[in-house]
Order: C-alpha cells, then structure tokens, then sequence
C-alpha cells in the first residue's frame, strides 16, 4: 500500500461515524455513515447466525469440514442484517433510527439493498455470503474446494 493510500485510509479510520455522506436513492435524499467495528462485527455474527461448520480429525492430519446449512434461516438472517446495517447507517446524529423502524416502513426491497450498498461501501465492507466467509475459513485452515463440492488437500 502506497503512502498516499495509507494516509487517505489513516484519514477515514479516525474520522470513524462522523464521516458522513449525503447520496441520492431512487429521488429520495439520505445521510448516511459507515458502520462502526461493533456494528461490522454484530453483521458478521447475524449473517452466520444458525450456521454450523464442523471440523474432525486428529493431530497433524487435514481436518474433515462439514457445514450446516439452514437456507431459509440463511435468507433471514441477511434480511435482519440488510435492515441492521441500514438503520446504523441512517443513524446520523441526532437522528436514531432503529431496525425495528425500518421493518415498519413501507420501503421497497430495491431501496434497502441500494442503501446497504452504500452504506458498506463507505465502511469498506466487502459483501461476503456466509457460504464465502465458510470457504474463507476452509482456506485458511489448509484446505481448499475443488469446486464440485469435494474437498483436496492443498
């Protein structure tokens, strides 16, 4: 990372939820913020909340990986999430807005994705499914998807 690059994040880090953006959504105007690292890491935990991944084997052996998967209970919990990250974000002082009021309101779906979008956009967050985040522990524990579903050794 360049110097100039790591000054611009060092900037964004210590501004932290009194950087604000105005943006435009299908007419409507919104204030916005990034999500804070609780608020990043209450996202992740709802996303895979339900989920199981399992790991057998022994000592200096790979490790066997099975998950768990609920998909209905996967659809609602990124629901949840979608309206979680949305109300922190429009919760620009002195505004709170709380995700049970986002449920109330008569927003289209677009709406909330495209709000969600940006709102993580400006807190840096990459989309990851909980599916990609499993793949990504997989990685890191030494094995790797073949692709098919099968499972190899690195």
């Amino acid at each position: 990372m360049s110097r100039e690059k790591f000054l611009e994040l060092k900037d964004k880090l210590l501004s932290g939820v009194s950087q604000v953006e105005d943006i435009v959504v299908h007419g409507n105007d919104y204030r916005i913020r990034p999500l804070t690292i609780a608020e990043k890491s209450k996202v992740q935990a709802m996303q895979v909340k339900g989920l199981k991944a399992d790991a057998d084997g022994k000592t200096g052996e790979t490790p066997d990986m099975s998950m768990n998967m609920d998909m209905e209970q996967m659809v609602l919990n990124e629901v949840e999430a979608t309206i979680y990250i949305v109300a922190c974000g429009l919760s620009v002082p002195p505004l709170h807005v709380k995700p049970q009021e986002i449920k109330a309101l008569p927003i289209n779906s677009k709406v909330l994705e495209l709000l969600k979008m940006k709102i993580n956009e400006l807190s840096a967050v990459e989309e990851d499914s909980a599916l990609e985040q499993f793949r990504g522990i997989r990685n890191r524990g030494g094995i790797v998807s073949n692709g098919d579903d099968g499972v190899e050794a690195e």
